[in-house]
Order: structure tokens, then C-alpha cells, then sequence
């Protein structure tokens, strides 16, 4: 009895020794654990952070271009069309003195002319000898087939009682005895001329009110060439398109007046700008 008694209590020392022990191991495991997790959640933490940081920075950053057809515009940068930098052909607004342009006074067949730069603009001045006759300057350096071309006019002085014009003339040959005209009227005409070996033929003539010809006006006027195709502008109307195949080859482009005998005009032209044209 005494020996059963002895076997309990041993028995029962070594189940509280077993039961110690696993209470130990639990409480390690626990407390291993309670270190492991902040430890994983501050690393995930800091990881879901770089994430986001290196995702806003490939927002910002603009993906790399391709080399075919492909431009880069940083953010908040403004950018100019290409193409119209790429075509532009000739600007002048005369701010500084352009020496290419030929001033001073002249004795014409047809004009006695006075050209200077003047508050910023080619100053035109033409006292006609005959009836019907044209005055213009070219434009220096410059001779193309097919082209835009802009230009401010602002008419200074007129005659009283005489029709007047404003000049602007292209694929200008063999000191004009090849070109042809479109003429600005006082009398708010608009005319497409040709003009083969001296023989002068009008093409076309039209009326518009979308300009003045009038002391104080100013008025900006363009032609588009393009092969045989030739549209008149006036403030950014389009009158009329001609075709005419007579000249079909490069030359100058001048911008004058045209009037009559005993008659005089003043004008300043401004802004000239040209570009290339292409087929349609």
C-alpha cells in the first residue's frame, strides 16, 4: 500500500514537471511570436510605402519615347506645333532694319517711288506717270513656286476720285514681263491678273466687303499657291480660288499699289510671313 502510495505521488511530480514544461515552451512560443509580427508589419509597412512612392514617381516621370513618330511633352510645358515652325519660310515685322530690303527713291518707268522703314514697317510711297500702272518692291532672296503668304497693309494717304489698289505679285520672272497680280481695290474689287512676255490678261474679278481699302485701315491679305490653284484671302476670309496653269515654275513675290496718272498712294506694309504650301 505504502509502495502504490509512492507510485502515485511520483507519477504525479513528473505529470506537474511535464506540465510545467510544456507551460514554459508555450509561453516562449508566444512571446517569440508576440517579437516576430510587429517586426513583419513594420517590414510591410515600409514596403507598401516604396511601393507608393515609386509608383507616383513613374505618374510623373514621362515614359521613355520610342525612336519612330514619337515626342516627349514634359507636364505643364507648352509646346508649338512642329510643322509650322518646320514650314515656315520667311517672317519679317521690319522692328529692326532689314538692310536687304532696298529703300530710298526711285525713278520707275511707270512711278516715282520712295520706299523706307518706318515706325516698324516698310513705308511705300508711289507717284504714278500713266494710267493703270503698278509699283511694287520684292520680297529679297526669295524665289518659290507654291507657298501661303500673309501681310499687314495700312494705307496712309490716297487720291480723291481715283480707283487705287494694293499689289501683291508672285512666280515674278524676267523683270515682271512673267508674273502674275492680285490687286486690293478701292472700290472694294479684288482681281486675279496674269501677265505673259509684257501681255497683261485678267483672270478673275470679284467684290467683297471683307475689306477696306480707305485712309487709317489696315487690312492683312494673303494668297495661297499650290500648283495651279490660287486662293485669295482678305482678314482671314477666303474670297475666291483661281486656277490658271500660264506660270507653273518658282519666281519673286512683290507687294506694291497700283493707280493712275498724276495720282499718288502711301502704304505701310507689316508682318509678312510665308510658308510652304502643299498638294491638297
Amino acid at each position: 500500500m505504502s509502495k502504490r502510495r509512492l507510485s502515485l505521488q511520483n507519477i504525479t511530480a513528473i505529470a506537474i514537471a511535464v506540465i510545467g514544461v510544456i507551460g514554459s515552451i508555450t509561453v516562449a512560443y508566444f512571446a517569440f511570436r508576440g517579437n516576430i509580427v510587429p517586426l513583419q508589419l513594420s517590414i510591410s509597412t515600409t514596403q507598401t510605402a516604396e511601393a507608393s512612392r515609386v509608383l507616383i514617381v513613374n505618374t510623373l516621370v514621362p515614359t521613355p519615347a520610342s525612336p519612330q513618330n514619337t515626342q516627349i511633352v514634359s507636364p505643364l510645358v507648352a509646346t508649338s506645333t512642329p510643322s509650322s515652325a518646320a514650314n515656315t519660310i520667311y517672317v519679317e515685322n521690319f522692328d529692326s532694319d532689314p538692310g536687304d530690303w532696298v529703300t530710298g527713291n526711285f525713278e520707275k518707268p511707270y512711278s516715282k517711288q520712295t520706299r523706307t522703314i518706318t515706325d516698324g514697317a516698310f513705308e511705300f510711297s508711289a507717284l504714278f506717270t500713266s494710267d493703270e500702272a503698278f509699283a511694287w518692291a520684292n520680297v529679297p532672296g526669295l524665289r518659290i513656286k507654291n507657298f501661303n503668304m500673309s501681310i499687314d497693309t495700312k494705307v496712309i494717304q490716297l487720291p480723291s476720285n481715283s480707283k487705287t489698289d494694293i499689289v501683291i505679285a508672285f512666280r515674278y520672272n524676267n523683270q515682271g514681263s512673267t508674273t502674275y497680280v492680285v490687286t486690293f481695290g478701292s472700290d472694294s474689287s479684288f482681281s486675279f491678273y496674269s501677265r505673259d512676255n509684257g501681255e497683261w490678261t485678267l483672270e478673275f474679278q470679284g467684290k467683297s466687303n471683307a475689306f477696306q481699302i480707305k485712309e487709317g485701315m489696315t487690312n492683312t491679305f494673303g494668297i495661297k499657291a499650290i500648283e495651279q490653284d490660287f486662293t485669295i484671302y482678305a482678314n482671314g476670309q477666303e474670297l475666291q480660288t483661281v486656277e490658271n496653269n500660264m506660270i507653273n515654275y518658282e519666281g519673286e513675290i512683290g507687294i506694291g499699289m497700283k493707280g493712275n496718272n498724276e495720282k499718288s498712294m502711301l502704304v505701310r506694309f507689316d508682318n509678312i510671313v510665308i510658308t510652304e504650301a502643299f498638294d491638297k
